[in-house]
């Protein structure tokens, strides 16, 4: 955080808008399929496919249901962890996704729960 805390805008720098978001607003998001576009609120319960309009939509969801083991209607927070992947984005590198890759380490994970953690290239 020191490093990131010593980035400034250089001055006289023009900007076309500039954005403040209010952290403690932010709902944590927690994925429940087998990709990004599969996420609900962490408060959420896991989505039954059946209320699903696009047919596409449902199928993906049905598949990933079974694949990740999961019913529709259980609450995303009585599903337990049994898997941590932690990936950096493809603009980074290690130092971008170091503290989350430290934490694989420090038993802040289920115990037996593989923690795995990879850099962009």
């Amino acid at each position: 955080m020191a490093e990131w805390d010593s980035l400034r805008t250089d001055e006289g720098a023009q900007f076309d808008a500039e954005v403040h978001i209010d952290a403690s607003t932010l709902t944590p998001f927690v994925t429940w399929g087998t990709n990004p576009g599969q996420g609900v609120p962490l408060g959420a319960d896991v989505p039954d496919p059946e209320l699903m309009a696009d047919e596409e939509e449902r199928l993906a969801a049905e598949k990933a249901l079974t694949y990740m083991d999961l019913t529709p209607g259980t609450p995303m927070r009585e599903i337990p962890v049994d898997t941590v992947f932690v990936g950096s984005c493809t603009n980074g590198g290690s130092r971008t996704y170091g503290p989350s890759r430290t934490c694989c380490g420090t038993g802040r994970w289920p115990q037996g729960s593989p923690c795995s953690s990879f850099p962009a290239r």
